[in-house]
């Protein structure tokens, strides 16, 4: 073959490789990003410490530990523009054994919500606001602590098996 061709060839493999490793390094900051507004969202806004002696009669309402508010009567009131959060989900590392498990049946990688499903139908609920974005942050954090998951551009996959053409 022309060497003109075999190096235009490597230089076309070497920029896809690239390409490839920007496409990953911009996944990894989507989900970065997905989950700092995540955390945003779910933090509550800052309160005021609470006074050292009893409201009055007539004072605003005051702040609780909870997220709560204590009207000028001492009663206790859930804060309206708090979201409850979600306390029946399985522990993450139910979730992450259920997931390891899909990935290692599955054909091709999958998304966040092909896994929602097949976790589903095995009985393990995510629920949330986003239950998508609570499965990609379990998933997030396992893949902070093990390498066992990789993410491609199709979905989550495990990272020792050669991706399917």
């Amino acid at each position: 073959m022309d060497p003109i061709v075999e190096s235009a060839i490597r230089k076309r493999d070497e920029l896809l490789d690239l390409l490839s490793k920007i496409k990953h390094q911009i996944e990894k900051l989507d989900e970065f990003i997905s989950i700092a507004r995540k955390l945003e969202e779910d933090s509550p806004p800052p309160t005021l410490p609470l006074p050292l002696e009893e409201p009055s009669k007539g004072e605003p309402d005051s702040p609780l530990s909870d997220g709560g508010v204590q009207n000028s009567e001492g009663v206790a009131r859930e804060n309206p523009h708090r979201r409850p959060r979600t306390r029946s989900n399985p522990s993450p590392a139910a979730v992450m054994e259920g997931v390891l498990d899909i990935l290692r049946h599955a054909e091709r990688p999958q998304t966040r919500s092909q896994l929602l499903e097949s976790l589903a139908e095995r009985g393990i609920r995510v629920e949330g606001h986003d239950p998508a974005k609570v499965l990609g942050t379990n998933i997030w954090r396992y893949m902070k602590r093990t390498d066992e998951i990789m993410q491609s551009g199709e979905g989550y996959w495990l990272s020792g098996r050669p991706l399917p053409e």
